[in-house]
């Protein structure tokens, strides 16, 4: 790697950090006006995105203690917004699913939001937010891999 590489990255990394810094204050933001806490938005979303997948795994994906994550799962099964199933091939494991109730809210919030999202990109263009999609899909398949 060159310097000029090195500085670029540098750089580019600088400039990902203060964005996400700034992703953070704005999702705050968006969740006090909907009054809905950010972080259990976040955990929905995730839940609905990966069907099926085990309390040891959220954990995981989230990077948070299974103690932790068996916490936010049992409020979030007393407030009927996921339900937890035996694994039909291991009955050891738990897996996670998004209740109808749970899949309801998470469309009214997300309706909610996308006026929000869409402002904050509204200085790219469609083609530059496909570009920065794809391109952060793939710095992110770093980390899951």
């Amino acid at each position: 790697m060159t310097s000029q590489n090195n500085e670029l990255s540098t750089e580019l990394y600088e400039s990902l950090a203060r964005l996400s810094h700034c992703l953070h204050h704005f999702s705050h933001q968006t969740s006090r006006s909907s009054g809905f806490p950010q972080e259990k938005r976040r955990d929905l979303r995730f839940i609905a995105a990966n069907p099926g997948l085990s309390q040891k795994e959220l954990a995981n994906k989230l990077a948070i203690k299974p103690a932790s994550a068996t916490v936010k799962i049992q409020k979030m099964v007393m407030e009927g917004l996921i339900s937890k199933r035996k694994d039909s091939k291991d009955a050891r494991v738990t897996n996670l699913y998004l209740t109808e109730d749970g899949q309801v809210l998470l469309s009214q919030l997300n309706r909610e939001a996308q006026p929000n999202f869409a402002e904050l990109f509204s200085n790219l263009s469609e083609s530059e937010q496909a570009t920065m999609l794809e391109l952060s899909q793939k710095v992110n398949q770093k980390f899951h891999s």
